[in-house]
């Protein structure tokens, strides 16, 4: 008998063990989650499955009007429709809030994977001249979006449960920003969504990026960084520019 054959196999490690080392060890899980990248579709599914439960809570809570009301309020479009009109657009806004969110839910991880995905695919590829596949992009921005699910979901539901508000829009509940220290109410729009992208979700997102990315095509996290950073900047600087034009 060989020695290959004489060796013993090695258990790959399972969803826990990944998630786990992804918090502790992540450019070891991430290495091991770049060898087999087939199984991308495991982290969507799960991300899928968190998204839809805390959604399903969320919309049973919320109040559709309030929570229109409170949108339009912020965004600063409920001074611009006539005063007449007012609650027949929250009355028919209302009407398609939890539908939609339901829907979101269950669309939005594979979709992001996907965008993200070929975009980093292309910027890895073109850009830095790696030989990384394209499900080994679509692995390494599977895992790191669920990792980042698994943690920011839960203290969702506390903080709404804290509050006792289910009337907000969720990406406002958590503020893991510079919106910290600013006041809503005397901040510039542009100003605020800034701040609000000064996250610091987002940045350990954009690190575990530039890990596995950098395992891939064999070059530093740092030397990585850049190619998720200067996507992530233009799009805020597009973000905030689209606010600004709006306000």
């Amino acid at each position: 008998m060989s020695q290959e054959a004489a060796a013993p196999l090695v258990p790959q490690p399972g969803l826990s063990d990944l998630l786990l080392n992804l918090f502790v060890e992540p450019r070891t899980a991430l290495a091991a989650i770049l060898k087999r990248p087939g199984g991308f579709w495991i982290p969507i599914v799960a991300s899928v499955v968190l998204n839809l439960a805390f959604t399903s809570i969320w919309v049973g809570k919320m109040e559709p009007q309030q929570f229109m009301r409170n949108e339009l309020e912020q965004s600063g479009r409920l001074e611009k429709i006539p005063p007449d009109q007012v609650e027949t657009v929250i009355e028919k806004q209302s009407r398609i809030i939890k539908p939609i969110s339901l829907v979101s839910a269950v669309l939005a991880p594979p979709l992001v994977v996907l965008v993200l995905g070929g975009l980093f695919y292309f910027v890895y590829r073109f850009f830095y001249g790696g030989e990384v596949t394209f499900a080994q992009s679509l692995a390494v921005v599977a895992w790191s979006s669920l990792a980042v699910a698994v943690v920011t979901i839960p203290l969702l539901l506390v903080v709404f449960f804290t509050k006792g508000d289910w009337n907000l829009n969720p990406q406002n509940v958590v503020q893991a920003n510079l919106s910290l220290l600013l006041d809503r109410e005397t901040t510039s729009r542009a100003l605020w969504s800034l701040a609000e992208s000064l996250d610091v979700f987002t940045a350990w997102f954009m690190f575990l990026l530039a890990s596995g990315f950098g395992l891939a095509i064999r070059k530093p996290t740092t030397a990585a960084l850049w190619g998720v950073v200067i996507p992530w900047a233009i799009y805020v600087v597009g973000k905030v520019g689209l606010v600004a034009l709006m306000s």
